[in-house]
């Protein structure tokens, strides 16, 4: 008998990441927006959740990701939201857990036509970050061998780092032990995902591209001059690779900036395992300063397309 190599699943997912500015925050003093600040009174009734909180559950609505991860969701306002995004097709919601007295969190939703084929088996609150990893059944549609296939596992880190240009060191305390916990996460999956795992981390990352964090995340390696702890041990599953880092190269009109303050703070970060369908240029059509009359956040949502796939063997005589 011979054995050819074929493939086990090819599964095809949307994520999308938003830090939706909490209303806590909403506040002249705390954007960093000059021109929001010297002139907030014109802009302050788009400041107020009223206003933008409707618009915020109709462009996650629009984009009906499989997988969202929302920062800034402002904890005494939650159930509110989540009864509006339950009418969108979100009634899973897994909520970090934060300590007494912080007003915000971070939330992960999975659409309602992902749970027959999805569960979560673990989640873990950390230091601004929230993991939770999903046990994934291929579906008919992904697997030449339907619902006999293996189950595959996701492997999720919804990410809000400590913002400050002094807090460099913090942040990457912060990514430092987010990746030690989800390698233990990869290592006590049943069974183990010890090869090749799909890792998403995705959210407000507070870090610039030419942040030596960024570098890090992206080479596995710290640049020289990099004012960073040494690694000690190296740290587990990296590189990972930015999902826009190519459109940015290669489009002059690609995502440009995230955050009001006209740089790049957010990201989607992925194992070489997940492959880039498409990804979104949303900030092509929203003119700064945010929020404003038409986009109710700082932040501008990011997210995309991404392929999962697997080889197999195939024995034949």
């Amino acid at each position: 008998s011979t054995s050819t190599t074929t493939t086990a699943f090819q599964e095809e997912i949307s994520v999308f990441s938003w830090n939706i500015l909490a209303p806590c925050y909403a506040l002249p003093h705390l954007l960093r927006s000059q021109k929001i600040a010297d002139d907030f009174d014109s802009v302050a009734e788009y400041m107020d959740w009223s206003y933008r909180s409707p618009r915020i559950v109709e462009r996650i609505a629009q984009e009906a990701a499989d997988i969202v991860c929302l920062q800034e969701v402002q904890v005494d306002l939650w159930v509110y939201l989540r009864d509006e995004l339950k009418e969108c097709g979100y009634t899973t919601s897994i909520v970090q857990k934060v300590n007494r007295g912080l007003r915000v969190t971070t939330v992960i939703l999975v659409h309602d036509r992902r749970l027959d084929e999805w569960k979560v088996t673990k989640m873990e609150s950390r230091s601004r970050v929230l993991l939770v990893t999903l046990e994934c059944q291929p579906s008919a549609r992904s697997s030449p061998n339907g619902s006999s296939a293996e189950p595959y596992f996701i492997f999720l880190g919804n990410v809000h780092l400590s913002a400050g240009k002094k807090e460099f060191v913090t942040r990457y305390q912060q990514v430092k032990s987010m990746l030690q916990r989800l390698v233990l996460h990869t290592q006590r999956s049943s069974p183990p995902q010890l090869d090749n795992p799909f890792v998403l981390l995705m959210g407000d990352w507070n870090t610039l591209l030419t942040d030596p964090l960024h570098h890090l995340i992206t080479t596995g390696t710290l640049p020289e001059d990099h004012g960073l702890p040494q690694l000690y041990p190296n740290l587990p599953l990296l590189p990972l690779y930015d999902i826009n880092q190519q459109q940015r190269q290669t489009h002059s009109k690609g995502l440009e900036w995230t955050h009001t303050c006209g740089e790049v703070l957010d990201y989607i970060f992925a194992s070489p395992s997940v492959n880039v369908v498409s990804v979104w240029s949303p900030t092509v059509n929203t003119h700064l300063p945010i929020p404003n009359a038409d986009f109710p956040s700082d932040h501008v949502p990011i997210g995309g397309t991404l392929r999962l796939s697997r080889l197999g063997q195939q024995n034949s005589n």
